[in-house]
């Protein structure tokens, strides 16, 4: 009887530290795009259901991560109310850091390549 509760015990310990010791993969699974040539993407700003990505700050100042993972550059389009309000490159294989106001919608445009590229999201740190 005690045997059999030391190994359920033992087993139990043995999932536990696999599931604390295992990176979660799903989540940069879906921060990972593939665009085909001149697509144009709404990445964030819109609301559940009309993002390409899950920005967990939602609705709040943010910080978003774009990493081209391609050969070839693809602009960062970031709107307010269906105004442009700047447009930057991302290089091949280049990462940017891109401030985003709460209010203000990020979209991917690229060009005459496929692209793939990362885009993870980062709290504002407050002063």
């Amino acid at each position: 009887m005690k045997f059999k509760k030391l190994t359920l015990l033992s087993q139990s310990l043995l999932v536990v530290g696999l599931l604390l010791l295992t990176p979660p993969a799903s989540a940069q699974k879906e921060n990972k795009f593939e665009l085909d040539p001149s697509t144009n993407m709404l990445m964030t700003g819109k609301g559940p259901g009309q993002d390409g990505s899950i920005n967990p700050f939602a609705g709040q100042d943010c910080v978003a991560v774009v990493e081209n993972l391609a050969k070839a550059p693809f602009s960062v389009r970031i709107q307010q109310n269906g105004v442009v309000l700047r447009t930057l490159e991302i290089g091949a294989k280049e990462t940017k850091r891109i401030e985003l106001k709460g209010s203000e919608e990020l979209y991917i445009d690229t060009q005459k390549k496929t692209t793939r590229f990362t885009i993870n999201y980062k709290q504002t740190s407050k002063s």
